[in-house]
């Protein structure tokens, strides 16, 4: 069997800054995701990576929705990344 090379872990504003690429995978419902989003202090961090410093993002599942510009099934509001 072969190894994963990645190590999944938490992560911090700080570990944004040099990024080069982002993936947001997705597990759960889109409240709650957004909730814990808004809570770790990543939103802006992602706002700021992906609208300002153009980082190439692709979302998985409710990686993907929260992307979006707007949801009527929904109480948070989106990323509104591209």
């Amino acid at each position: 069997m072969m190894a994963c090379p990645f190590q999944a872990r938490s992560f911090v504003h700080e570990d944004l800054t040099e990024v080069t690429k982002i993936v947001l995978p997705g597990v759960g419902a889109f409240d709650e995701a957004m909730s814990r989003l808004n809570m770790s202090g990543l939103r802006e961090a992602l706002d700021d990576a992906v609208l300002v410093k153009k980082v190439p993002v692709m979302g998985i599942c409710v990686g993907m929705q929260v992307m979006g510009n707007s949801s009527d099934a929904v109480s948070y509001t989106h990323l509104t990344l591209p």
